[in-house]
């Protein structure tokens, strides 16, 4: 499990760093965004935003499960201040305008994601901008469709695409890639506490030298 995977055995809350996204977990998705800035001091979850087997009523699946979810309809834009009000999209908003996020085993074909990506760029990018990245496959049966499909997802999304031959459709050539991925890549620590607290301290100073000031 991804859940296991994140290696959170020694923590207090081990048990407890699973998160399904609804419209009543605010708080826990806070949490979750403090943690990809290393703050130690908030549990590191895996966030499923299209639920778990596990309540079965979390899963996201049929059209109006998606528009309820995200208040989505990719062709009216007049559902955009909608749009922007259900925590879903505002997640992925965050997660997409603030970290480099690579799509691995997705087709890039979701209006819905599609719809939120398009957002973020007209909000904050250049177009022809890469800063995501896509893991997808190429044979020479779709060269010509996967290598216009990546044109566009880096013109209009800012979404690089990185290709692995997939000539029999086995999908081993993503195995070896995801690997050199894992070789290439280095995890930085997390502060400790106690530079969490220098931190805090350096904060607080600041804080009452403007005080003082004005």
């Amino acid at each position: 499990m991804l859940e296991a995977a994140l290696g959170t055995i020694d923590h207090e809350f081990a048990s407890d760093n699973s998160l399904v996204i609804d419209e009543g977990s605010g708080a826990r998705v806070h949490e979750f965004l403090m943690a990809m800035n290393n703050d130690e001091r908030m549990i590191r979850r895996i966030a499923h935003l299209h639920g778990t087997f596990n309540p079965a009523d979390s899963i996201i699946l049929s059209i109006e499960d998606y528009k309820d979810a995200y208040g989505l309809n990719p062709t009216d834009e007049a559902d955009q201040e909608k749009n922007e009000s259900k925590l879903r999209f505002r997640l992925l908003w965050a997660v997409l305008a603030t970290r480099r996020v690579v799509f691995i085993g997705f087709s890039m074909d979701d209006p819905y994601l599609n719809k939120i990506l398009e957002t973020v760029s007209e909000d904050l990018w250049t177009w022809n901008k890469s800063t995501h990245f896509a893991i997808m496959s190429i044979s020479s049966k779709d060269a010509e469709i996967s290598k216009n499909k990546s044109e566009t997802l880096n013109n209009e999304y800012g979404v690089s695409t990185v290709f692995y031959e997939d000539s029999d459709n086995l999908h081993r050539g993503l195995d070896q890639i995801v690997d050199e991925i894992h070789e290439a890549c280095t995890v930085k620590s997390q502060p400790t506490a106690d530079q969490v607290d220098w931190l805090e301290e350096v904060n607080r100073s600041m804080e009452q030298g403007i005080d003082d000031e004005n």
